[in-house]
């Protein structure tokens, strides 16, 4: 727990109240890392520029807009949701691409700090805002956090967020502030609306 960890800003260090404890950025990691690339492009005199470090992305370029494709959560390689992005960053966070195996179960490397616990579920996050380290912390917080509760804290704090659950070879699908969310071509997509199916199914390629 981060209670467990004393930061002293004047000496510019940092040490851990209970033996075995470790930090890990992997939260913040690649987020941060794209903002200072950005800060240094600029720096650079770089106005125009698409970043992608491990698949998140920063788009850069005032009143530039790029479609940016969200995937299947059960599958990498298979748009599922096409996102309008300009002037910010898309993180994605679920649990298929990392994890560990124990007693013959796979578990996802994500874990709810209330319980210990990988948070389950096969369903993905993506968070759009300007700030690549807060896109990439708040994808993984509003995963673990469960949907009803990621709900309400997009629209409170007004995040534009995409929650995607596997049904199959369909994708069921939530957005919050997120108005040029539409179905990727070819895909098969249920949008919802307040918990339950939209008796609008989109074709692919039509916006919500």
């Amino acid at each position: 727990g981060w209670t467990r960890i004393a930061l002293d800003r004047d000496g510019r260090t940092v040490r851990f109240t209970r033996p075995g404890m470790a930090l890990d950025l992997g939260g913040i990691g690649k987020g941060y890392a794209l903002d200072r690339a950005a800060a240094t492009l600029g720096a650079l005199g770089v106005r125009h520029a698409t970043l992608d470090l491990g698949g998140q992305l920063l788009v850069m370029g005032v009143g530039a807009a790029t479609r940016v494709a969200v995937a299947h959560p059960g599958s990498r390689l298979e748009p599922a949701v096409e996102l309008e992005v300009g002037d910010a960053s898309v993180s994605t966070s679920g649990q298929s691409e990392r994890g560990f195996d124990a007693g013959g179960v796979r578990y996802g490397h994500i874990l709810d700090p209330r319980t210990g616990r990988p948070v389950p579920g096969a369903a993905t996050v993506t968070v759009v805002c300007r700030s690549a380290t807060r896109a990439d912390a708040l994808s993984t917080a509003l995963l673990v956090m469960g949907r009803v509760r990621a709900e309400a804290f997009a629209r409170a704090h007004a995040i534009g967020a995409l929650w995607l659950e596997p049904a199959g070879r369909t994708v069921r699908a939530w957005s919050w502030n997120l108005p040029g969310a539409r179905t990727a071509p070819g895909a098969h997509v249920q949008w919802m609306d307040d918990g339950t199916l939209s008796k609008l199914m989109l074709k692919p390629g039509e916006k919500r």
